[in-house]
This record gives structure tokens, sequence and C-alpha cells, in this order.
């Protein structure tokens, strides 16, 4: 129990509760096992209550369901979808204009944003320093004052890093950067860094633009 990092369910209050659902039981035992609603779940809800209201949403998946097979049938088509899913995505989140949702709590909101200043995406435009230090304080299990000091100073040099090496400059994805982190033997450079990429990357966040930032 001690070793989640992260949780994700759909709305029901049996898995969501804030009082006596799954993930604030598990919160309990473990304050850092955050929970981030399903979101893939939340767009279907989405998209079944706006097919309700519109006759014209029947054509509308009718046709979108072609251009889905087309590009499924292409690697190269879907990797530049998604490619493309995962910097818009990153935009909205940087900016915070992915605005607010009813089954987002405020904790949930702020790690997301945070974790997409973590993004290699290009050559690191979304980095922030700020940001990272306050995702940083959401694990004081692995990062107390003192690291979180030696944390700042690491990042510094880790960002200037990044920015000279070319190696990482096509990266677009967290896990692409933790495998180029360990092939370059940056991890063992950066290793508060390489930690925290550790955690992100167990946090279960389940719609496909998204999960864009922490897969490939």
């Amino acid at each position: 129990m001690s070793n989640i990092r992260g949780q994700g369910y759909d709305g029901a209050s049996k898995m969501s509760g804030e009082l006596n659902g799954l993930q604030s039981l598990i919160m309990r035992d473990n304050p850092c096992a955050y929970y981030v609603h399903c979101f893939a779940h939340q767009f279907q809800l989405t998209l079944v209550a706006v097919a309700k209201e519109n006759k014209d949403s029947a054509k509308f998946f009718q046709h979108l369901g072609i251009v889905l097979n087309n590009i499924g049938y292409s690697c190269k088509r879907l990797e530049m979808v998604r490619d493309i899913q995962a910097d818009k995505i990153l935009e909205a989140l940087a900016s915070c204009e992915s605005g607010s949702d009813s089954r987002f709590d405020v904790k949930s909101m702020e790690m997301l944003i945070c974790i997409a200043c973590f993004s290699p995406s290009d050559v690191f435009a979304y980095f922030d320093k700020e940001k990272l230090v306050t995702l940083v304080k959401f694990y004081p299990n692995e990062f107390n004052d003192t690291k979180i000091t030696l944390f700042e100073f690491e990042l510094d040099i880790f960002e200037s890093d990044m920015l000279r090496d070319s190696r990482f400059h096509l990266i677009k994805s967290l896990a692409k950067l933790s495998i180029m982190l360990v092939e370059t033997k940056k991890h063992i450079a950066y290793p508060r860094v390489y930690l925290l990429l550790k955690l992100v990357l167990k946090l279960p966040v389940a719609m496909t633009s998204v999960e864009r930032v922490f897969s490939s």
C-alpha cells in the first residue's frame, strides 16, 4: 500500500467518493496515492450527453469512425495524430486553459498542470522550474526540505544540459525521456529529477491525449 503513487477510477461514488469511496480509503493509509478521475470516462459521458441532444451527431460519429479507421491502419498517421493531441493538451494545461470540471479536485488539476511542465516536447518548451518544485512537494515521503533544495539546484543544471544535448531534442514523451536518461547515464547525474520522473510515470491518466505525455 505504501508504494501506491496514483489512483484512477470512474465517477461512481463507491470508487471516487471523498468520504467513503475507495480512493479516500486508500489515501487515508497513503496520502501520496493521488486520485485522478478517468479521462476516458469523462470523455465518454460528454459524448453520450451531446449525442442525445443533437440529431446530427449520429452522422458525425459515422464519418468520424471512417476517419479513425483510416488513421488506425497507418502507424505513421496514428503517431502524427497522437503527437498533435499531446502538444494541444500540454499547451492547455501549461496555460491553465483546460477549464474546471466538477469531477476534478483542485489538487488533481494542479498536479496535471505541473506535470505538463515536465514534458520534453518541442525541446522542453513547457519546462517550468517553479511548477516542478511545486510538484515534488506532493511527495513528502521522497522529498523533505533538504532534498527539495538539492532538487532545485539539480533542476537548473538539468535544464541547461537538456537544451545543449541534441539527443534529447526530438523526444516528445516522459516515457522516452526516462529511457534516454538511462541510456545516456544521466539518471545518475540527476537522481532527484529521475526520481520525480518515475513517480510521475506511475500516475494513472487514461485519456489518449494526456496519456501521450506519459507514454508512446
